[in-house]
């Protein structure tokens, strides 16, 4: 006899969900996009729409902003503004220490040694500490423009940004206090939520929070949509049909996800099958994430919640290649600006999509005061 899971008899509720997505100055898609369907729904802060927002790296830094009810507008304009000041020169590609490696015998390595001291010097500095310097990024995010001094309880709207304890090599999630269990992470400095969820491993600096160093949650949640779900059902009691099976409740949970226009293709197939540390380079860290949204949304999208996740843009649209996420030239910022806009424009002429912004949310004041 098949058992039947019972669920406790309650009015169906709508809970939406926001999640973004990590990945460097590819946020500026994010943001631009999150732009234009303020500007399209008369300024009003997308937050109030949505009952949970979830951002991971540089989607959690523009989730927070949101969550302060900062417009995505002057969000877009200080990212596009940061990029050149944060991502200041070339990923390093090792090339003369590969160089170097592939000389054979001693005599040739010294002779290349010799005739390319100062590139190595300069390649075996960038091999011994991160590649940029977050001092840009944390300037922008201390002003009183973005978050200064606040702290994570002052936030409008509950978030949650995955990030990772590199001590205790565990995920760190960092919430509001939306469920009177959580008392800890609302007294933290907004900035060192965002310093810590977007200090991605040869880019940035792990950043230290009292005695923890924490490191890029896009390692683990890179697309938080799947972490946002599990918020939805375990802290805010959502019960919505799983895996189409109706007898594990009736609440309408839906997502929205807005991706940073990562490629479909990450791996370099012109590569050797053995490649070492430094033919690898940051691909290890680009491979992770690219690999965790898409299982991410093949778990969620397709099994746990079909037909009720809009993604902008979906897996299967990616573009074959993309910007880099640290590419900050024209070109780059022109295509994530331009892919933004015609998504956008594509998603409102869609029921589903627009039915987003019918809802109004609580805010975090009034599930506080619901908790009590």
């Amino acid at each position: 006899m098949k058992k039947v899971i019972k669920v406790a008899n309650k009015q169906p509720i709508k809970f939406q969900v926001l999640s973004l997505s990590g990945g460097g100055y590819r946020g500026l898609h994010v943001a631009h996009a999150i732009e234009l369907i303020e500007k399209q729904n008369g300024g009003v802060p997308i937050a109030r729409h949505f009952d949970l927002i979830a951002g991971t790296s540089i989607g959690g830094i523009i989730g927070l902003a949101l969550s302060l009810e900062i417009p995505a507008k002057a969000i877009r304009e200080a990212l596009e503004e940061l990029g050149p000041k944060l991502f200041n020169k070339p990923v390093p590609k090792f090339e003369h220490v590969q160089g170097f490696a592939r000389q054979k015998g001693l005599g040739a390595k010294a002779l290349y040694g010799w005739n390319n001291r100062e590139a190595l010097a300069n390649e075996s500095e960038q091999a011994d500490k991160a590649w940029y310097d977050p001092t840009p990024l944390k300037n922008l995010l201390q002003s009183r423009e973005f978050f200064h001094n606040k702290r994570l309880k002052e936030v409008l709207h509950p978030i949650i940004v995955p990030a990772i304890n590199y001590g205790a090599g565990l995920p760190k999630f960092f919430k509001t206090d939306h469920h009177q269990t959580f008392t800890i992470d609302k007294d933290l400095l907004i900035v060192d939520v965002a310093l810590g969820t977007a200090a991605a491993p040869v880019y940035f600096p792990a950043h230290k929070i009292d005695e923890y160093r924490i490191v890029d949650g896009g390692l683990i949640a890179n697309d938080p949509t799947q972490v946002a779900v599990h918020e939805a059902m375990k802290f805010f009691n959502v019960r919505p049909p799983l895996f189409g099976d109706n007898s594990t409740g009736q609440d309408d949970l839906r997502v929205l996800a807005i991706g940073t226009l990562s490629p479909k293709r990450i791996g370099d197939l012109t590569k050797p099958l053995d490649q070492g540390l430094l033919d690898w380079g940051s691909g290890v860290f680009d491979l992770a994430t690219s690999a965790q949204e898409a299982m991410a949304a093949f778990m969620v999208d397709n099994h746990m919640l079909p037909g009720k996740v809009y993604r902008l843009p979906t897996m299967d649209s990616r573009p074959e290649t993309a910007p880099s996420l640290a590419d900050v030239s024209s070109f780059a910022t022109e295509s994530l600006k331009g892919s933004a806009a015609q998504l956008v424009q594509t998603a409102f002429g869609k029921n589903e999509f627009r039915a987003f912004f019918s809802h109004i949310a609580p805010n975090l004041q009034t599930i506080r005061d619901k908790n009590i």
